[in-house]
């Protein structure tokens, strides 16, 4: 005995949804706004009835309701809504270009407001890594001066507290930003064409390569950090290696799959 399969039904929510889907890239944020999909809404119905003369329902509640088989569903939007879908009219696509435009305007005013408190930051960091350097030859010159004692105190003090450092396991504390990638600072006469040329070709091998891998360079980078505070010289002048050393040496001088991976390929 055969069992009859029912077939699937859309009401226009579903076909509104279906179409918002298929259309994506034409209607951007407009989905979002309920104006936009009441009135979207208005027209498959119109559409439903006078060009595809389909009538709708009376479902329990008494309320008209039209059901579609999903077939003719899609149809319906991808043959007879493609010309709504796809071209605004002169003042939906103006209100359209105006909303990008402030979003825009929005977006780089917060990239400038960003950008101008890294200056400041960074203008700050220089002028206390300038300080910490004058107290640090003051402390080489008297290194049991009790005055350089108290300097060094508030050196290693400020370390401890400050973000901007991250500690190895041998307790030294190196800058986070030498974790990343930065291209070098140039005062302006030390900039020449071989100089640019050497930053423009370092900077089309990283972006090539961010292409097809990811790269976790921040752990690559603090691995360097962690074999080298690994790898001590003694008073002798022999060279000697802690424990851990050769695992680091391991993954660095093997960093795919420890440090670089292949990009995924977008559906």
């Amino acid at each position: 005995m055969n069992v009859k399969k029912e077939v699937e039904m859309w009401d226009v929510t579903q076909i509104f949804d279906y179409a918002m889907q298929f259309y994506s890239e034409y209607i951007g944020d407009s989905k979002n706004e309920k104006s936009y999909a009441d009135k979207c809404k208005k027209h498959i119905r119109r559409t439903l009835s006078e060009c595809c003369s389909f009538t709708p329902r009376c479902d329990d509640k008494g309320s008209e309701k039209y059901a579609i088989p999903v077939i003719f569903a899609k149809e319906v939007v991808e043959y007879f809504l493609y010309d709504y879908f796809t071209e605004k009219p002169e003042e939906e696509a103006e209100k359209y270009r105006k909303k990008l435009e402030e979003q825009q305007k929005k977006e780089l005013k917060a990239i400038e407001a960003k950008s101008l408190k890294k200056d400041n930051q960074k203008n700050s960091d220089e002028g206390v890594d300038f300080i910490i350097g004058c107290m640090n030859e003051m402390i080489k010159q008297d290194p049991t001066n009790p005055l350089n004692e108290k300097l060094q105190e508030r050196i290693d003090n400020y370390t401890e507290k400050s973000k901007r450092y991250r500690e190895l396991t041998s307790g030294t504390k190196i800058e986070k930003s030498a974790l990343e990638y930065h291209i070098p600072d140039f005062l302006e006469e030390e900039l020449d064409n071989e100089t640019v040329d050497k930053v423009v070709d370092r900077m089309m091998i990283r972006a090539v390569f961010d292409l097809f891998y990811d790269f976790d360079e921040k752990e690559f980078r603090a691995a360097l950090y962690e074999r080298a505070a690994h790898f001590k010289e003694l008073h002798s002048g022999e060279k000697r290696v802690l424990s851990g050393y050769s695992e680091l040496s391991r993954k660095l001088e093997n960093p795919i799959d420890n440090f670089i991976t292949l990009k995924k390929k977008k559906k």
